[in-house]
This record gives C-alpha cells, sequence and structure tokens, in this order.
C-alpha cells in the first residue's frame, strides 16, 4: 500500500511544501507557498524576511519562536496561525515541520508544509455566530462525539 499522496484536491490538505536550509538561511518553496502568500510561483525571492513579514503582528513572535526551535532541536513541530498575503488577505494556516540532522548532529535543514485552514476556520466562526444568535451554546462535533 503506497502512502498518501496530496494533490490539493483534498478538503484542508497541504498546499504547498518548504525546505529551510539552516546554515544558509535559504528557503526553497513550492509554486503552493508562492500562491499562499499572494504572489506568483517565483515572483520573489523566497526569504526569512518575506515570510515573518507575512506572519500576522499577532503571531510573527510565537511564529518566529518556532521556527527557532526547530532550527536548533528538529523535533518535530505544527504551528497554527494566520499570515496577510500580498493582497492584504488574512489567512488561517498550519505550519507542519521538521528539522532533518546533518552528519554533524545538528540541524542542516528544516522540511515541512502548509495546510490552509481559512475556509474551516471561517465556517467554524460562522457556526458558532448562528449558535449565539439563535441562543443555542456552541457544541463542536467532537464533543458530540464523545459525550456518553
Amino acid at each position: 500500500m503506497g502512502a498518501l499522496a496530496f494533490d490539493g484536491t483534498q478538503h484542508s490538505s497541504p498546499v504547498g511544501y518548504y525546505t529551510y536550509l539552516v546554515a544558509e538561511d535559504a528557503w526553497t518553496w513550492s509554486d503552493g507557498i508562492y500562491e499562499l502568500h499572494g504572489y506568483a510561483p517565483q515572483a520573489v525571492p523566497a526569504t526569512t524576511e518575506l515570510m515573518l513579514k507575512h506572519k500576522h503582528p499577532d503571531d510573527m513572535a510565537r511564529a518566529f519562536e518556532v521556527l527557532e526551535t526547530v532550527a536548533r532541536d528538529g523535533l518535530p513541530f505544527s504551528c497554527y496561525h494566520r499570515i496577510i498575503d500580498a493582497k492584504a488577505n488574512v489567512r488561517s494556516v498550519l505550519s507542519v515541520g521538521h528539522g532533518v540532522m546533518g552528519s554533524d548532529g545538528k540541524v542542516e535543514r528544516v522540511t515541512g508544509f502548509f495546510v490552509d485552514l481559512t475556509e474551516v476556520r471561517r465556517n467554524e466562526t460562522q457556526a458558532e455566530v448562528e449558535n449565539a444568535l439563535a441562543g443555542h451554546p456552541a457544541v463542536s462535533a467532537t464533543q458530540r462525539a464523545i459525550s456518553p
């Protein structure tokens, strides 16, 4: 049985992949990462500065801390945060990745992917608003599924 292949048609599947070379402070972004940030593929250089520029101000410090931590320890991570794309749209995203160790035992590169959660979050928020206006307590599907 082969590994699951993400082709972009799955709901909330990865939209793109990245690699960060730690010593060189250099990024490689797939076309999907450029598009998520509001750019045509390869239209601008992928840099740490550009990546941080697009983080929502309330999420920037935490996202940078996650990057610093994985560049130091290489452990797998996931980081929910918001970005502001080049068209000023706020997008809710999940970044997932891990470090790859070099022969010297230090993190050589970080690889991972982004999932665009914007529509999922929008739908959740809309449902919560509708429940609040209707006077119903907001109960998630997970809470309903685990209730006795």
